[in-house]
C-alpha cells in the first residue's frame, strides 16, 4: 500500500513539474512574441485609434518602462557606425511593415584594435531599426478630362500630366498611349483621357533594440498624392470598343504632392533621436507636424487635384 501511495506521489509530482515547465516555456514565447508587438501601430493604420489615442497609449506604456542604466552607453553615434543586418516584411492583419534592421559595426580602439565584434543571429541591445507602414491607396478623385478625335486628340497635353510620369520625354497624349490605341485614334475613332490622384498615409518609426524588446523612440508621417490616367476609345455609336488605365503609383512610382514630418525623410536624423533617447531613457519623440516638401509644379492652370493644395 505505502508503494502504491508513493508511486501516486511521485507520478503527481512528476506531473507538477512537466506542467511547470510548459507554463514557463509558454512565458518565454509570450516574452518573444511582444519583442516585435505592432498592435497599436495595426490599430492606427487601420483607423481604430487616432493619432492622439496613439501618442497617449505609447506615452502611458512609458511610464511603465523599466528604466536602465545610462551610464555605460555611448551617445557619439551615427548611422554610419551601423551595417544594414537585415531587411524583410511582416504583414500583421492584413497591415504591410517593412523592416531595415541595422547592426553595430566593430568598436575599434585608437591602436585599431577590435574591442568588440557582435555575433548573435538576432537582435542585441542597441541595434537600431526602421519601420514603414503604407496604408492602402484611396479616395480616386477624377479631376481632369480631355476627348476628341485624331491629330487634335494626340497632341493634347493632357494637362500636363504626361511631364510627371518618368518613363515619358513627350507632353502629349500621343506619348502616353501604346500602338494599338493611337492607332484606333488615326482611324477617327473617338477618345477620351481622364486624369485622377488617389493618396494615403505613410508611417515610420524609428526603434532601438531595448533590454529584450524593440522600444519605439521616433514616429514620423508623410502624406502622399499618386496619379493615374484612363484613355478610353469609342464607335459612331458611343459604344466603348478599348480602354487602358495607366497606373502611375504602383509600387514606387514617387508621388506628385507630399506632405511630410520634420525627419521622416532623414534616417540619419531618426536615429540621432532615437539614440539620444534611447541613451537617457527617453520617450517617444513624435514628429507630427507636416510640411510640403514637393508639389508638382506643371499642372494646368487653375487645376487643384481634389484641393489638395
Amino acid at each position: 500500500m505505502k508503494r502504491i501511495i508513493c508511486l501516486m506521489l511521485i507520478i503527481v509530482l512528476s506531473f507538477g513539474m512537466v506542467t511547470g515547465s510548459f507554463a514557463d516555456s509558454g512565458k518565454i514565447k509570450e516574452r518573444n512574441d511582444i519583442n516585435d508587438d505592432y498592435n497599436l501601430e495595426v490599430k492606427l493604420i487601420k483607423g481604430i485609434i487616432s493619432e492622439d489615442e496613439y501618442e497617449k497609449n505609447v506615452k502611458e506604456n512609458y511610464k511603465n518602462k523599466i528604466k536602465k542604466d545610462t551610464t555605460k552607453l555611448s551617445t557619439k553615434l551615427n548611422l554610419s557606425d551601423y551595417y544594414i543586418y537585415e531587411t524583410g516584411k511582416k504583414i500583421i492583419d492584413n497591415v504591410e511593415f517593412e523592416e531595415i534592421h541595422f547592426k553595430r559595426k566593430q568598436l575599434k580602439n585608437e591602436n585599431n584594435r577590435i574591442l568588440n565584434t557582435y555575433r548573435s543571429s538576432g537582435p542585441e541591445d542597441g541595434d537600431f531599426k526602421i519601420v514603414i507602414s503604407p496604408e492602402s491607396l484611396s479616395g480616386r478623385d477624377w479631376f481632369d478630362m480631355v476627348e476628341g478625335y485624331g491629330s487634335y486628340l494626340l497632341n493634347q497635353s493632357a494637362f500636363n500630366l504626361v511631364k510627371l510620369g518618368s518613363s515619358f520625354n513627350s507632353n502629349s497624349i500621343r506619348g502616353l498611349l501604346s500602338t494599338k490605341f493611337i492607332e484606333y485614334i488615326e482611324n477617327d475613332m473617338k477618345g477620351k483621357g481622364t486624369s485622377y490622384s488617389m493618396d494615403r498615409n505613410v508611417y515610420k518609426w524609428g526603434k532601438i533594440y531595448d533590454n529584450g524588446r524593440w522600444e519605439t523612440y521616433y514616429y514620423g508621417k508623410q502624406y502622399e498624392v499618386k496619379w493615374g490616367f484612363k484613355f478610353m476609345v469609342y464607335d459612331d455609336n458611343n459604344n466603348l470598343i478599348d480602354d487602358k488605365e495607366y497606373k502611375y503609383y504602383y509600387p514606387k512610382n514617387d508621388p506628385i504632392f507630399i506632405k511630410a514630418s520634420r525627419y521622416f525623410r532623414d534616417n540619419n536624423a531618426i536615429f540621432t533621436k532615437c539614440n539620444g533617447q534611447y541613451n537617457s531613457n527617453g520617450a517617444t519623440i513624435f514628429d507630427r507636424r507636416l510640411v510640403v516638401t514637393k508639389k508638382a509644379s506643371n499642372w494646368k492652370i487653375g487645376i487643384n487635384p481634389c484641393y489638395k493644395w
